[in-house]
């Protein structure tokens, strides 16, 4: 199941850090929707334009209710979600990399 956004934080972080007017750089109107589940965009790739699996950067969506101009935060540096635990790789031995010096 899709993580909720936690739309108090959201909120408290546009207000801490949106200067001037908040209204819709479109249609100048003060009529914003915050989307309750994350949105993603993939990570682009040259090699593979069309490829759509892959890491992705989850996004706090904020709609326009009057025209639909969206913008997005992104959740992880915003501090809205933390970023996911990786699997701790399992060495059989310590490796050391030595400074070569020419």
């Amino acid at each position: 199941m899709p993580e909720e956004v936690d739309t108090s934080k959201v909120s408290d972080h546009l207000n801490r850090f949106w200067k001037g007017e908040k209204t819709c750089p479109i249609c100048r109107t003060n009529n914003w929707l915050l989307e309750k589940q994350y949105g993603s965009l993939p990570v682009f790739d040259r090699q593979k334009p069309f490829y759509m699996a892959g890491p992705v950067y989850p996004l706090a969506v904020i709609t326009c209710k009057t025209c639909g101009y969206t913008f997005y935060l992104n959740a992880m540096i915003a501090g809205f979600l933390k970023p996911p635990e990786l699997p701790q790789a399992t060495a059989s031995a310590p490796v050391k990399v030595e400074d070569k010096k020419s």
